[in-house]
């Protein structure tokens, strides 16, 4: 049995992401439950939480995309992120298809609060890429002069 493997700075990276993209996104959908509630009632409020559902969707499936495929080779990466990305894209159109036929659905609470998630998720990941600490290099023995 070989001993586990220890986490490497592009882990730490997007775990980082996705622990504080999920945290944002856990006040956003109280934030858009309570003002989607003070502007239409129910139907405003429920239209807020679905709008940050689809954001966190939209924002939370990259970086645990790339958690999962970062050590792959280069197809195996490719696949999985551009899986994700068609995987998400198709679950956010059928999301608005059908909630357009909702008679009285207010779309511009679910619009405010998805454009707000993914800019907040976007932001986040933004900023904490951009300060992480990634090697460029690694310490190993192997050379490639030989």
């Amino acid at each position: 049995m070989t001993a586990p493997q220890p986490a490497s700075a592009e882990s730490a990276v997007y775990r980082r992401a996705l622990r504080i993209g999920a945290l944002a996104l856990a006040v956003g959908a109280v934030l858009a439950g309570l003002l989607g509630y003070l502007v239409q009632d129910l139907p405003g409020m429920w239209a807020g939480l679905a709008g940050i559902a689809v954001a966190a969707l939209a924002g939370l499936l990259t970086p645990l995309a790339m958690q999962l495929a970062h050590r792959q080779p280069p197809h195996m990466m490719a696949a999985i992120i551009l899986g994700s990305w068609l995987a998400k894209m198709i679950v956010i159109v059928v999301a608005v298809v059908l909630l357009a036929q909702i008679e009285d659905f207010p779309r511009t609470v679910f619009g405010i609060a998805v454009i707000g998630g993914i800019l907040v998720t976007l932001g986040i990941d933004a900023v904490v890429l951009i300060r992480g600490r990634v090697p460029y290099t690694t310490s190993g023995t192997e050379s490639r002069d030989e």
